[in-house]
């Protein structure tokens, strides 16, 4: 009895650490008017749900809720005036992704296409989307341009090189660690610093570019490094942040912008999938790439829940 009203979720009481998570039996949701139930069969861990737990993310939930934000499953029912098909297969990007059943809004929900398995999509939503909307929407990559990847071996990052290089651009990395480096490397980096051996990441990059300087900084990390993205970027070259893992950065002054005509910008997952139609064309993108072998996926690991 208690299996059909109960499911796994896996919760956080408390804003913390992992000793704050644990799985629970609860209620099984039910989907309301414009809404599908997912049978989840695979879900993304990303570094959104570290921050979540910390409590510094900004889409974090108060606790005690269910975290995750990425999953792959099949269609389990269907609210009030949803046309979709029970059983098909859908990947989405909502909050409480580390349960049995996930209530999702139907206009939010991305058909998995033929090719692709559960743990493939799962991996796709926020990393590849992110990767895809950053290099496509957020800037549109030229061959023969020449940039610079923070984070480069993250997941985001790893992506991000590869379509990259893809399009014909010389990547340049950063990373943590000599391992990182190595996986950098092996997934199309051009070369790659490693930030926590160097004192100076800016002059190593003008040096490998003959002091011409990237047009293209991807930065995840924020505070640490952005006074200096500014320092390798090409007359027009533009930084783009994505994310603040070191904190929040001062933003540059007019004076550093109008010399060398520099730009900044920022890409937000969140404003592509408020456009229903572009999520599926780039998930369709992401994931054609991933099933033809021009993109390859990492996985760190794999955990039931």
């Amino acid at each position: 009895m208690l299996k059909s009203r109960a499911m796994n979720a896996l919760r956080y009481r408390d804003f913390g650490g992992p000793d704050k998570i644990k799985v629970e039996m609860v209620g099984t949701p039910k989907p309301g008017p414009g809404e599908v139930l997912v049978r989840v069969r695979c879900a993304g861990l990303n570094f959104a749900d570290y921050l979540t737990l910390t409590g510094n993310y900004p889409a974090a939930r108060k606790p005690p809720a269910v975290l995750g934000f990425e999953a792959a499953g099949e269609i389990e029912s269907l609210g009030e005036g949803v046309t979709l098909t029970k059983g098909a297969r859908v990947a989405f990007i909502s909050p409480g992704a580390f349960a049995d059943l996930v209530v999702c809004p139907a206009d939010k929900v991305i058909p998995i296409p033929d090719g692709i398995d559960f743990e493939a999509a799962a991996a796709i939503p926020v990393q590849g989307l992110t990767a895809w909307g950053i290099l496509d929407l957020g800037h549109r990559l030229r061959a023969g341009e020449k940039i610079l990847i923070h984070s480069a071996a993250g997941g985001t990052g790893l992506l991000a090189v590869q379509m990259a290089k893809g399009a014909g651009a010389t990547v340049y990395g950063t990373v943590s660690t000599q391992a990182k480096a190595a996986k950098a490397k092996e997934m199309g980096c051009d070369a790659v610093i490693v930030r926590s051996q160097t004192t100076d990441f800016a002059a190593e990059v003008m040096a490998l570019t003959h002091n011409e300087g990237v047009d293209l900084v991807l930065d995840a990390v924020g505070k640490e490094t952005l006074a200096k993205d500014f320092e390798v970027l090409a007359p027009f070259g533009r930084v783009l942040l994505y994310g603040m893992a070191s904190g929040s950065a001062d933003m540059p002054t007019m004076d550093t912008l109008w010399k060398g005509s520099k730009g900044i910008g920022a890409f937000y997952l969140q404003d592509l999938l408020r456009q229903p139609k572009l999520t599926h064309d780039a998930f369709e993108a992401v994931a054609g790439a991933v099933g033809s072998g021009n993109l390859k996926l990492t996985i760190g690991g794999r955990y039931p829940l």
